[in-house]
């Protein structure tokens, strides 16, 4: 084999290892959510994988309550892209309340989701690389709920 050949090979064999870590690695957003109910806000952490679960933690803007659980990305749509992905969460917090929530990847570095808790309250959830764009997206909703 040439040396040329040799070295296209060389990276062709990176590309498709760099490629088998994004498949099988993990994504960490900062994540926000808010129960129906009025209440506070939560801030925390969602960690979510391709193939295994992931987890999340939320704590109370006032940090009186936490809420731990797990995430699962349930589909990818394709290689390339992490927008339109989609999965589910659920946890527990220390208030005892119970939720579920299914979220889609709307954007490269984030999206949104949408499920019930167990006293029967919608709960929103937004995510994002970036911790200012998850609170500008919980003051939208918040807003948006005023003028209905």
């Amino acid at each position: 084999m040439s040396m040329k050949n040799k070295q296209r090979c060389y990276r062709h064999g990176l590309v498709l290892v760099a490629s088998m870590i994004v498949l099988t690695g993990c994504t960490t957003y900062r994540i926000g959510a808010v129960f129906e109910d009025g209440g506070q806000p939560y801030f925390g952490e969602a960690m979510v994988m391709i193939g295994d679960g992931g987890s999340l933690t939320l704590t109370s803007e006032d940090g009186t309550v936490e809420c731990k659980g797990v995430t699962q990305a349930t589909a990818r749509p394709s290689m390339y892209s992490t927008v339109g992905g989609r999965g589910h969460a659920e946890g527990k917090c220390s208030d005892g309340r119970t939720f579920k929530v299914d979220f889609v990847q709307t954007r490269a570095r984030g999206g949104s989701g949408r499920g019930i808790a167990s006293d029967g309250s919608i709960v929103k959830v937004y995510f994002d690389a970036s911790e200012d764009v998850v609170r500008s997206q919980l003051q939208l909703d918040r807003l948006n709920s005023l003028v209905k």
